[in-house]
């Protein structure tokens, strides 16, 4: 694994029984996935890129008023994850519960005086998150937090509000408690991260 510990935060803890699996989930201009596997066979880790975020968004019965919003105001017929857990989506929301349009650096410097911005936001990573950690991981695997919007501002995510809505699933042998979900805290991880991709091609 090319992700020293000391360049994340711990934002939930997990029983770690795959230590080979994991995905990345980034919030910046878009929202962004991928995983790596670990094949035995070949001795090697596989990485899969996605477009997941093109993905149409999952709403909630009780957050139509929303997505009516983003319909009416924002021309955005189909919003997807990269509408809604992004910078741009940081200042749908907090245009939607307060009237106001920032640019999302100016959302995160006041949204704790609007904590239903915070919350929903939160809820809405969450979910986008756990949609893709039940598509590709398993008991017991990691799932790192990136991005711009994410690394810069951990409170978004480091929250009850984040933990609540990802371990929450109607599954019956519901795994999500047992993933562990860390915050990359260092924006040069990308660049680490093409570095191991290419010499995992050759």
């Amino acid at each position: 694994m090319c992700i020293d510990k000391k360049d994340t935060v711990k934002i939930k803890p997990g029983k770690r029984k795959n230590l080979k699996d994991c995905a990345v989930v980034g919030a910046g201009t878009g929202l962004g996935h991928c995983f790596m596997k670990y094949v035995k066979d070949i001795n090697k880790f596989i990485v899969n890129p996605s477009e997941a975020g093109h993905n149409i968004f999952p709403f909630n019965s009780d957050e139509i008023e929303y997505l009516n919003f983003l319909v009416k105001n924002k021309n955005i017929k189909k919003p997807t994850g990269n509408d809604i857990v992004s910078g741009d989506g940081l200042s749908y929301l907090h245009e939607f519960f307060t009237g106001e349009y920032l640019p999302a650096d100016e959302v995160v410097k006041n949204i704790q005086k609007n904590k239903k911005t915070l919350k929903q936001f939160a809820k809405f990573s969450a979910r986008a998150v756990k949609h893709f950690a039940l598509s590709v991981l398993t008991e017991g695997s990691t799932l790192f937090l990136s991005g711009g919007v994410f690394i810069k501002n951990e409170f978004l995510v480091n929250n009850e509000y984040f933990i609540d809505e990802f371990e929450s699933c109607s599954l019956k042998d519901n795994f999500l408690p047992d993933i562990e979900i860390l915050l990359v805290k260092n924006q040069n991880i990308a660049l680490k991260g093409a570095a191991f991709f290419t010499l995992n091609q050759s």
